[in-house]
């Protein structure tokens, strides 16, 4: 008697798993239905001229979400930034106090980091091309945060961490100040 029960115990046991999974599965599946549903139906028409530029950087945020950066407004606004004060023509060569080299302004440092002598600085597509490397890995490190990116590109990761009422005055104006040269990029 008493193994007749536990069988039957056992068989029901199995009956209501077997049926909770069948059910989930049915609840996934409808699920999994809308969302394809909602992806397609709310994807845009014009999809293709949502980015106006060749260059983006695809980020994952701390949701999971997806996000599309276009690097070239920005980066037009990091040049704008780092080297408003001097005319056109001497931008390129630009030296700052602190020795950072070219329109970008990139420090030696990473010059030798990227395998670059500290005189291909001054040769502008490289001083370019070092420039969008590392503001790219800003953004994925900063999971596509532009506010902390900048900071960092100015004043180092130390910078970035902090929130912009305790980044240093330099930092913190110079974060303004290319957001909205970038807003105004991403407007044309």
């Amino acid at each position: 008697m008493k193994n007749k029960l536990l069988t039957d115990l056992q068989l029901v046991f199995w009956q209501s798993l077997i049926t909770t999974l069948l059910y989930g599965l049915i609840v996934l599946t409808i699920l999994g239905i809308g969302l394809i549903v909602k992806f397609v139906w709310n994807y845009p028409a014009d999809a293709n001229n949502l980015v106006k530029s060749e260059r983006v950087v695809l980020v994952r945020d701390s949701n999971g979400l997806v996000h599309i950066i276009e690097i070239d407004p920005l980066m037009d606004a990091v040049a704008e930034s780092e080297t408003w004060f001097l005319p056109e023509g001497r931008r390129d060569r630009s030296v700052s106090r602190c020795g950072a080299i070219g329109r970008y302004q990139i420090m030696p440092l990473h010059a030798r980091g990227f395998g670059y002598k500290i005189k291909d600085l001054y040769l502008p597509a490289v001083n370019k091309k070092i420039a969008y490397t590392l503001m790219g890995g800003y953004l994925k490190r900063y999971c596509g945060s532009v506010d902390k990116s900048l900071a960092a590109y100015n004043g180092g990761h130390r910078q970035a961490r902090l929130k912009n009422s305790h980044r240093c005055r330099e930092t913190r104006l110079y974060v303004i100040k290319t957001l909205k040269q970038y807003h105004r990029n991403l407007g044309k």
